[in-house]
C-alpha cells in the first residue's frame, strides 16, 4: 500500500493530529517534539545518527549571517563586511538598515 491508502491518525475528538508517513512501517506516525518543534534524526550515509557520542558532527551554516543586531548604530558592522541584503537593527532605537554591499540603506 502507499500513504494515500492509509487513514490519518486522529485524537479523541476525531481531529487529525500532526503526523508524518513512515515508509518503514507503511503507515502514518504521530509527530512528536518539544519546545514547539518536531524532533528529527540526522543520519549519515550508513544510517548512523549524527550528534551521538559514537558519531559526533559539526554544524556549519552556509551563506553567512543575514541578521545583525546591536545596541546602537555605533555597533553596526561595515556594510562591506556582511553579505548583500543583510540587515542590521539598532535595538535601542529600533532602526533597521540593509546592506547593498558598500553602504547601509535605511529600511
Amino acid at each position: 500500500m502507499a500513504w494515500w491508502d492509509r487513514l490519518l491518525k486522529k485524537n479523541v475528538e476525531l481531529l487529525p493530529v500532526p503526523q508524518h508517513y513512515n515508509s518503514e512501517i507503511d503507515d502514518w506516525e504521530v509527530t512528536q517534539g518539544s519546545g514547539g518543534a518536531a524532533h528529527s534524526r540526522i543520519i549519515d550515509t550508513h544510517g548512523k545518527p549524527y550528534f551521538s557520542e559514537a558519531n559526533p558532527a559539526t554544524v556549519k551554516f552556509a551563506g553567512g549571517n543575514m541578521q545583525h543586531f546591536g545596541k546602537t548604530v555605533a555597533d553596526r558592522p561595515a556594510a562591506s563586511s556582511v553579505p548583500v541584503g543583510a540587515i542590521y537593527m539598532a535595538v535601542d532605537t529600533q532602526e533597521i538598515w540593509q546592506s547593498n554591499g558598500s553602504t547601509w540603506v535605511v529600511m
